[in-house]
């Protein structure tokens, strides 16, 4: 999905708006390796933390131990 995604928008930016560096042409694939490369790590790791956080239980909006009187009184004065 990374090597795709960047492989379409590296073409599309060459079509849309080509220049040209010293007559290589647009479509050079060696030039579109490590943004490739790149955008797959993106891809991998960008959706990791919602699931580990809902796995979790996470936000945990109410907890029995909020209910308890000892909580609501503080001796750190």
């Amino acid at each position: 999905m990374g090597v795709t995604t960047a492989y379409l928008m590296e073409t599309w930016i060459n079509v849309w708006q080509p220049t040209q560096y010293r007559g290589r042409p647009l479509f050079s694939w060696p030039a579109f390796i490590i943004p490739a490369y790149e955008w797959t790590i993106l891809f991998a790791v960008c959706p990791r933390p919602w699931p580990l956080i809902a796995l979790n239980g996470l936000p945990q909006l109410y907890h029995p131990v909020f209910n308890l009187r000892t909580s609501a009184r503080s001796d750190d004065r």
